[in-house]
């Protein structure tokens, strides 16, 4: 996939994440928290400013977007390969999401007053080339694919059965799904190892 530069660049709405506070970027462990940052930071892009959301569905009522450090479960947290000092900034603490009914352990950032957060402006500084030729044929293949008739036939080939019935299907977390890519890329170097 190539890119070109944009010129000129363009603005979409705008850019939410966390930086470090001034004071704590003037201490000596500056650069030892910025390289936490950069592991637990979030961004969030917004079409306003202000980063809020409609209360209700048809209200006019309006309250602020939370935005949160990540959190990590246990094989993330292995995953990210900290250092002794890194790892004893986090502690073990209890995540609950009722609306999935899902509790677990969690780790989670000790110190979050460290860092604070900024909004920017969204730039659009490169654009993707489009190969015409290859995009018609991708919207072929992916009609193709999406066709409920050979739907069935292309779960059976990835090793699982086809549930035709939505009620007994797995929840959507569990399930994964791949793009025309994805798939014939997980085809090409099953059959040419």
């Amino acid at each position: 996939m190539e890119y070109v530069p944009l010129d000129p660049p363009i603005q979409r709405g705008f850019r939410r994440s966390f930086v470090l506070r001034e004071d704590v970027a003037r201490t000596a462990r500056a650069a030892f928290y910025q390289a936490i940052l950069d592991k637990i930071n979030t961004v969030l892009l917004h079409h306003d400013r202000a980063f809020t959301k409609k209360l209700r569905k048809k209200g006019k009522k309006k309250i602020p977007i939370p935005q949160f450090l990540k959190e990590f479960d246990n094989a993330q947290f292995l995953r990210l390969k900290l250092s002794e000092n890194e790892a004893a900034q986090f502690y073990l603490g209890i995540a609950s999401n009722p609306r999935h009914r899902q509790h677990g352990e969690v780790w989670k950032f000790k110190e979050p007053w460290r860092f604070r957060l900024q909004i920017r402006r969204n730039m659009i500084t490169q654009q993707k080339v489009e190969n015409i030729e290859v995009e018609k044929r991708l919207k072929e293949i992916n009609r193709i694919m999406d066709d409920p008739g050979i739907s069935g036939k292309i779960e059976n080939m990835k090793g699982r059965p086809y549930i035709a019935y939505s009620w007994c299907q797995p929840p959507r977390a569990y399930r994964t799904h791949y793009n025309t890519r994805q798939w014939l890329q997980m085809v090409e170097t099953e059959n040419n190892p």
